[in-house]
């Protein structure tokens, strides 16, 4: 048996995150999906777009953040509906109560978010909410 001993210490790329990446490779960024007022019917839109989006495993990588207590789904909350939504779906939309929201941590590429960003902000622009997906610079 022949063992080959490379002398030269072989240099690690520096990681931004404190767990190994599971992505082949890929730079995975963090990014804050936010919406605020939207109707209750567009949540599987969202999802739906989430998915379709991005396709990269879900990396665990924020700073300082205990992985026992890390968010695997996304967390909706109760928000008022904005006035163009409630403009634009009549009086359903004010017999269902209130709107949604979330403030959802996501990974994925840069292209994935940006995409993941384009859909959010046409279906807010389309229904009278605010959404988008804010990444770091």
């Amino acid at each position: 048996m022949n063992t080959c001993v490379n002398p030269a210490p072989v240099e690690q790329p520096a990681s931004t995150s404190a767990w190994p990446s599971v992505n082949g490779g890929a730079t995975v960024v963090t990014g804050v999906l936010k919406i605020s007022g939207m109707p209750r019917k567009l949540r599987s839109e969202i999802e739906h777009a989430m998915d379709r989006c991005i396709r990269t495993e879900s990396e665990f990588i924020i700073p300082g953040d205990d992985p026992l207590t890390a968010q695997w789904c996304t967390r909706w909350f109760r928000d008022g509906l904005s006035v163009a939504a409630l403009a634009q779906g009549g009086s359903a939309c004010a017999r269902a109560g209130s709107g949604i929201g979330c403030h959802q941590v996501l990974t994925g590429t840069r292209e994935e978010l940006d995409a993941l960003d384009c859909v959010v902000r046409y279906l807010a622009q389309r229904h009278g909410f605010t959404a988008g997906v804010r990444l770091p610079q």
